[in-house]
């Protein structure tokens, strides 16, 4: 979901798991963090291990992905009413 929420409003989505623990109901929490890119692509994924990741945006991407995909600004264009 997080993949298709960044490329369909063109900016960066991190979504942030834990691991190793269990939700109240036992199923087990198996992390599965990322961050996806504006263009629809996955910039990190990471799995089930403990770790830190340090990753660099490039705001220019934002930019480069509106241009080719301009559905805000459709959005914006229209006028709604109720």
């Amino acid at each position: 979901m997080g993949l298709v929420r960044a490329s369909e409003n063109t900016v960066f989505v991190a979504g942030i798991n834990s691991t190793g623990g269990a939700y109240p109901d036992g199923r087990k929490i198996t992390g599965g963090s990322f961050v996806a890119w504006p263009n629809g692509n996955y910039g990190v994924t990471l799995g089930s291990e403990e770790t830190i990741s340090l990753v660099e945006l490039d705001k220019n991407l934002i930019e480069e992905t509106r241009k080719r995909w301009p559905y805000l600004r459709d959005i914006k264009k229209k006028k709604y009413y109720r």
